[in-house]
């Protein structure tokens, strides 16, 4: 099946309630001090099918690469936070740092909250993880590239349109024929 998404910055309203819920995650408090609210930014990955029905979750995985908002070049660490819609939050721990952006897999669309600082500030939490790297998140996600800039709107009206088109031409071919 092909998907489309569509990647927005968040409304203000909803960018505050976005930050309310991740500060009330206990593991994002865990990295509070480390990524400043300044550096951060929250991002809505939408998904839809074929006839621009909204997808809330696939069948499988989609691959995606939230693109850089600045050039962080490769001094940057970067955190995601997936906050879904029923008020959980979920780190993305898997993630990679691309020349594009940060690609990374999902089988949810909501609301993301990337983080970033820079690479030379100690990470106390990446010392207490288990040897597991963190992923370092920079501010780098403003819209999920999946290689498709299509507007899924646009193509189904341009679909609708040629169909009218088309039955338009084959009534008229009729009625001169008879």
């Amino acid at each position: 099946m092909k998907y489309y998404v569509q990647q927005s910055a968040l409304p203000e309203n909803k960018r505050n309630e976005a930050q309310t819920i991740l500060g009330q995650n206990q593991e994002y408090q865990g990295f509070r001090d480390l990524f400043s609210d300044k550096d951060r930014i929250f991002t809505d990955i939408s998904v839809y099918d074929q006839e621009g029905r909204k997808v809330h979750k696939t069948q499988g995985t989609l691959v995606l690469t939230i693109p850089y908002p600045e050039n962080p070049g490769s001094t940057k660490d970067f955190i995601i936070f997936h906050i879904k819609d029923d008020g959980q939050v979920e780190r993305i721990t898997t993630f990679e740092k691309t020349d594009s952006g940060l690609k990374v897999t999902l089988d949810n669309f909501s609301t993301y909250a990337v983080s970033w600082k820079d690479a030379s500030k100690q990470n106390q939490q990446e010392n207490g993880n288990d040897g597991q790297d963190s992923h370092n998140t920079d501010n780098s996600a403003q819209g999920a590239q999946t290689g498709d800039h299509a507007m899924p709107a646009f193509w189904i009206l341009c679909c609708a349109a040629a169909l009218g088109l088309i039955i338009f031409i084959r009534k008229n071919r009729r009625l001169n024929e008879h």
